[in-house]
């Protein structure tokens, strides 16, 4: 097999994401097919986990192939597609595997690259490997690779485990990227348990007891493989030491397989429940068919186990009006009144939908071109949509730049209270504490003040640097109880107070998009 193979993980979170530390299952399980077929030549550059790696640790050594992982997330994309440019004038074919229908649309590829659907063994095949390997459904296992990695400490400590026990989805949610072509061999595909088991156990015995079911949908549709997911949870309690773990689970596949206290005694602490929003014309807009009162359901139950309930949200989607926002953060407040941390991060913040087929019919009075003002064209051009105008009524702009600050910042000093939790002493843990509790309810009561007076006529991009001002006095006030080292603002001198809004939004803060380690 003389053929050498560069494997490459780009980023996909803004670069003070640095909470996250779990491997790219689209290699662990791509190396694990190699292996099994007794193909060892190559090397893995993953820029998230290894946060020093930069594009000439990519470029210093030449190799037949390149494999870019391909994961519809946050703004991988747009990193992919930078790395290619780069790698365009290479004597080399580069390949660009995993959740690749979206990227079908673009047609300024380079005559080298080519897209590969998520299938170690098509992939071997372009590779000129063997491709009678093990397959997902037929003892495929993973080969973890975060051992090999020059990790920091903080990284060490919080280090996880990342497997998949199923691909696809069985729903037609109309924004996933799983209903915009095909990114899989089938629809819906489901790993046997020994083999899943397996991939645990080679974590455990690194001492890693955090895990990551990457799944977009754990459980599935169809009840009838719900008996084989109870079977790998009794075992997962019975046979492993004591893990933790979160899963990806629809709210309403949740109610089906209703095993709530078997999910906790296997170790589940997180569900990242894929809500969108509570408005029911927003669901439906969405293909989500699901009930905004089977979410409330769902997180109910989960809130009574101290489970975690980490909603996702498409604050800004197709139909939102400030009306589905109001509904949505009456739903939240209603869900944290008790336990407001079981809401893990408040992600009802500030999210968008995007646009990738530009087939939408436009209510009258709804905008899609963004004014260029406020740094919403820079997020919106991160996102690699191939369509310019928004998808969301951009009239919205005012609440949306607000919304995105407030969620700019709390992201941010999330990130180093953590970081500092880890050595914080007896002193400064209740008020860390606090910070972490009162985060909802706070970012409730801004997000209401200003949805008010957006819908009064107060809140415009004329008004937005008041505006701006105001928020980041309350938030810190905010702050103002946390240890003294802490209470600063994080994004407001280097980042907010470099808008004025009367022109063309510059774009600011470049280390913060990785333009140092991949030059755009």
């Amino acid at each position: 097999m003389s053929t050498s193979v560069c494997i490459i993980r780009a980023p996909f979170q803004y670069r003070y994401s640095v909470l996250n530390v779990q491997e790219e299952p689209i290699i662990t399980y791509l190396t694990g097919y190699f292996d099994s077929v007794g193909f060892h030549d190559y090397d893995i550059h993953d820029f998230h986990l290894e946060r020093g790696t930069t594009l000439d640790d990519v470029l210093a050594k030449s190799y037949d192939h390149y494999v870019l992982a391909i994961r519809e997330t946050g703004e991988n994309t747009h990193y992919v597609r930078r790395i290619v440019r780069h790698l365009s004038g290479r004597d080399a074919k580069v390949w660009i595997y995993g959740q690749v229908a979206r990227l079908r649309r673009f047609t300024d590829w380079p005559d080298n690259v080519a897209l590969v659907e998520h299938s170690e063994r098509r992939l071997a095949a372009e590779l000129g490997l063997p491709d009678d390997g093990p397959d997902f459904e037929s003892g495929l296992t993973a080969r973890p690779y975060i051992q090999r990695l020059r990790l920091d400490d903080y990284q060490v400590r919080r280090a996880r485990g990342t497997l998949e026990t199923t691909r696809g989805c069985h729903f037609g949610c109309t924004f996933c990227f799983i209903n915009q072509g095909k990114n899989y061999d089938k629809r819906w595909q489901v790993r046997p348990n020994e083999a899943i088991l397996a991939d645990l156990r080679a974590y455990c015995d690194m001492g890693i007891r955090n895990f990551v079911f990457y799944d977009s949908e754990f459980l599935g549709k169809d009840e009838s493989l719900f008996p084989a997911k109870a079977e790998l949870l009794e075992r997962i309690a019975a046979e492993l030491p004591k893990i933790r773990f979160k899963i990806y689970a629809r709210a309403d596949t949740l109610l089906a397989f209703d095993r709530f206290d078997l999910l906790k005694r296997a170790g589940l602490v997180q569900v990242f429940v894929g809500a969108e929003s509570f408005a029911q014309a927003d669901l439906d807009a969405l293909n989500k068919t699901l009930r905004a009162e089977q979410i409330v359901s769902a997180v109910q139950h989960l809130e009574a186990r101290d489970i975690y309930a980490n909603l996702s949200f498409i604050v800004f989607n197709r139909n939102t009006s400030t009306q589905t926002i109001r509904t949505n953060l009456d739903a939240v407040e209603g869900l944290v009144r008790d336990k407001p941390r079981l809401l893990g991060i408040p992600s009802f913040t500030f999210s968008f939908e995007s646009d990738w087929k530009g087939r939408r019919k436009v209510r009258e009075g709804v905008s899609r071109t963004l004014s260029d003002k406020t740094y919403m064209i820079h997020d919106l051009r991160q996102k690699e949509q191939p369509i310019s105008e928004t998808v969301f009524d951009a009239n919205l702009e005012p609440l949306m730049e607000i919304y995105r600050l407030l969620s700019y910042e709390w992201s941010k000093k999330l990130v180093k209270l953590n970081l500092h939790r880890d050595h914080a002493t007896a002193d400064e843990r209740p008020a860390l504490d606090r910070w972490f509790h009162g985060l909802t309810p706070f970012c409730l009561r801004v997000m209401r003040e200003y949805l008010d007076r957006f819908e009064s006529g107060e809140l415009t991009l004329d008004t937005l640097p008041a505006a701006r001002e105001e928020l980041y006095q309350k938030i810190f006030r905010y702050y103002s109880d946390l240890p003294a080292s802490h209470r600063h603002l994080e994004t407001y001198e280097d980042h907010a107070s470099a808008m004025d809004y009367s022109g063309q939004s510059a774009r600011v803060e470049d280390d913060e998009y990785w333009l140092d380690a991949i030059p755009a």
